[in-house]
């Protein structure tokens, strides 16, 4: 049979030596001893059950499993928190607050602890993502979960004050959910091809427009770079400024056409774990900047045991691997990454809610280049409000609830949307009348 090429669209071939040199450069590491095991001796250990694994902008990592609670890892020491739910869905936003779904309950956790969100219905909620631009949360209901008994999918968004449902035109096998950086949620299922929301209109992409290898999404991530990666059985799928990508299997692809997982790190490159768990050949993770793979590490370990996967700001993947516990491969495979703490401190709206005007309150660490914009619930530019350079310290940006027209915004929940450098900081505003 012939081998499926390993990447098409706009890259088709690649030169012997530089498949040669790829080869080398992506040496696999096999030695156990270069990853770090994080597990207390014991069979009950909550670190040896743990499923879901995301990464924070400070340095940390967050844990969560099957009635194991929640475990974070600032750097130096694990603690555990939430008791021993079960964690269905976990995810940490650009603000640093931890977003999960336990116990019928969409929960929040900022510097005062963990809030419930409540959710749009009674939902058993798998997949949640935040909005880059706007802050808006979405959650995606599972159907036909026994003893609930679901038919209807549902698409849920939470804008900082109420929820607002979305029904899909399908029945049930959702399998992964994202927000692109134009507020576009991606949906993907297991046997109907990528459903896309924007705004109101609702898009089903299949393998018959040729734009994607396969119907089975199994994992969907927004870049950073304004791109949408779409995993499936059949491949990786990358869809930019309308342009989609494939890379399939081969020397300069991934090992196995199957991602089992994918998630993007903070620098702007992805990693993928190729593979069935039932697969025997020897698992790895592969890692790719754009279309072009730079790394291989092949795991000391089964591939059906291996769940979770993050990168941290240091640079240094993480799995969850089950009844072994949370590993840390012990080199940093990419340049660490600065803390988003250091860029902007803190942003506020005061008053909230307000019917005059409101000041968009910034505490700056150092001068920058600062543009402030009000964004409404789906990301569309209401009005401009500063863009220029401000020095370190408290500065206070004047919303008077008019839009770029001079006139007067309707009454309900907007954004502020600041940028300083590569960083975004959002916070909702509501208008009353």
């Amino acid at each position: 049979m012939q081998q499926q090429p390993a990447i098409m669209s706009s890259i088709r071939f690649l030169p012997f030596i530089a498949l040669f040199l790829l080869c080398i450069a992506t040496a696999a590491a096999q030695n156990p001893d270069d990853w770090q095991h994080f597990a207390p001796a014991g069979a009950d250990s909550a670190l040896a059950y743990e499923g879901i694994v995301v990464a924070d902008s400070a340095g940390g990592i967050w844990a969560g499993g099957h009635y194991q609670g929640i475990d974070h890892y600032d750097g130096t020491r694990w603690t555990h928190e939430l008791g021993q739910e079960w964690i269905m869905a976990l995810t940490v936003d650009r603000q640093g607050r931890v977003w999960a779904f336990s116990n019928g309950e969409l929960r929040r956790r900022d510097s005062s602890g963990w809030k419930n969100i409540g959710t749009a219905g009674f939902n058993e909620v798998y997949y949640i993502a935040v909005s880059r631009n706007t802050g808006a949360v979405w959650t995606l209901l599972e159907p036909g979960l026994v003893p609930f008994n679901i038919t209807q999918v549902a698409a849920d968004m939470y804008n900082g004050a109420k929820w607002t449902s979305t029904r899909l035109p399908l029945t049930g096998g959702v399998s992964a959910l994202a927000v692109d950086s134009a507020d576009v949620v991606w949906i993907g299922t297991r046997e109907k091809g990528l459903y896309r929301l924007k705004g109101t209109q609702i898009t089903n992409i299949t393998a018959s427009d040729t734009t994607i290898p396969s119907n089975t999404i199994t994992g969907i991530v927004a870049g950073i770079r304004g791109e949408i990666w779409i995993g499936t059985d059949q491949g990786l799928v990358r869809y930019r400024n309308g342009v989609w990508d494939r890379i399939g299997v081969g020397p300069a692809g991934l090992p196995l056409p199957v991602v089992g997982d994918i998630v993007v790190e903070r620098s702007g490159g992805i990693w993928v774990y190729p593979g069935a768990h039932t697969d025997p050949s020897a698992p790895q993770i592969v890692r790719f900047d754009g279309l072009m793979k730079t790394t291989t590490i092949t795991l000391p370990f089964q591939r059906m045991n291996a769940w979770g996967l993050a990168v941290d700001t240091a640079g240094h993947p993480w799995l969850s691997v089950h009844g072994l516990g949370m590993v840390r491969y012990r080199s940093a495979v990419v340049a660490a990454v600065a803390p988003v703490a250091a860029a902007m401190r803190g942003i506020e709206a005061m008053p909230n809610p307000f019917s005059e005007s409101s000041d968009i309150v910034l505490d700056l660490p150092a001068g920058s280049r600062v543009a402030a914009d009000i964004v409404d619930v789906r990301g569309a530019d209401v009005r401009r409000l500063f863009e220029g350079n401000l020095q370190a310290g408290r500065h206070a940006i004047v919303w008077n609830g008019r839009d770029a027209s001079g006139a007067q915004v309707a009454s309900g929940v907007y954004y502020a949307r600041v940028r300083m450098g590569g960083e975004i900081r959002v916070v909702p505003v509501v208008k009353a009348r």
